[in-house]
């Protein structure tokens, strides 16, 4: 308490207790060699440096918390649980790798480091809580791996810098409030490679490029409906169902190629896509939905398939 030119503190691995009030005061020190198995907050937000030892295996909850000198940090393969807010307003953070035995970022993990320019989320991560990276204004390029199940409400909410995205195959949960959708406020995604089994509505309505992996077998209602600047889509060779509203009102989009693959064609599928000019249906297309291409201006004709027994 108030060891006012302290710069330096190492703290060994046979610590288990740290009041919270032990470095009240101590406003100079720029670096900490901490070895215990949890870490806790410290109140050294004048904090620059950190090493982390092999023999941590949790930070807690709020632990670093608005330290705003902090620039690169790296967690071990030992730590195994990150507690919520535990990176929380980091703005200073430029860089973080996350070792092999976390599983989880927590809520609002990494929220308002604005200063995060990158980060690689390892294959052992199941799990992206709500708000997790909320506001880091820095990141570009967000990959979310195959061994993502959970994909948290607002989990990249106001990431306002990010321009390509790539979602694994394994996301099977993507938020669960309708209203807070994972990229809310990420107005500058022109490009989603997305490659999970049921492609939902993710609200990105600045994409410009959607590539849909081998993976994909659904295309949910609504999915991609109004998205205006859209003019370039891929869907991968394992889609079976285009459903209700996938694509409607896709104002830019000029041609799809719907897979072999595809059986069914739901209602208002490509409605009011007016400069769609050409459609490839496949050939194991069964059923085109009601309204499926209505209102399609710009279509001059088009193949219906021998294996189509209704048209809505």
């Amino acid at each position: 308490h108030d060891c006012k030119s302290l710069t330096s503190v190492t703290i060994g691995k046979g610590v288990t207790k740290i009041d919270s009030s032990v470095f009240s005061g101590c406003g100079k020190i720029k670096t900490l060699n901490i070895n215990c198995k949890t870490v806790p907050y410290l109140g050294m937000t004048s904090l620059k440096e950190l090493t982390l030892g092999d023999n941590v295996n949790a930070i807690g909850e709020r632990a670093f918390d608005g330290y705003t000198d902090l620039t690169n940090v790296t967690i071990p393969n030992s730590v195994t649980k990150i507690g919520n807010e535990a990176f929380k307003s980091c703005t200073g953070l430029a860089s973080m790798t996350i070792g092999s035995g976390v599983t989880k970022i927590s809520d609002s993990t990494f929220s308002g480091c604005t200063g995060l320019t990158g980060i690689t989320i390892p294959n052992a991560i199941t799990e992206i809580g709500e708000k997790a990276f909320s506001g880091c204004t820095g990141l570009t390029d967000v990959i979310i791996p195959d061994s993502v199940t959970d994909l948290g409400d607002s989990a990249f909410e106001n990431c306002s810098s990010i321009t390509s995205l790539t979602i694994g195959k394994g996301l099977t949960t993507i938020h669960k409030d309708p209203y807070k959708t994972p990229f809310d406020g990420c107005n500058k995604i022109e490009k989603l490679n997305i490659n999970c089994k049921t492609v939902p509505k993710l609200n990105i309505k600045s994409l410009k490029e959607v590539i849909i992996g081998d993976n994909v077998t659904i295309i949910n209602g609504s999915s991609f409906s109004n998205y205006t600047g859209l003019t370039s889509v891929t869907i991968g060779n394992n889609v079976t169902t285009i459903s209700d509203n996938a694509f409607s009102g896709c104002t830019s989009l000029t041609s799809i190629t719907i897979p072999d693959s595809v059986t069914e064609i739901g209602a208002s599928a490509f409605a009011s896509c007016t400069k769609l000019a050409t459609v490839n249906i496949g050939n194991n297309v069964t059923m085109i939905g009601n309204n499926a291409f209505s209102g399609c201006t710009g279509l001059t004709s088009m193949t219906i398939p021998d294996n189509v027994t209704k048209i809505g």
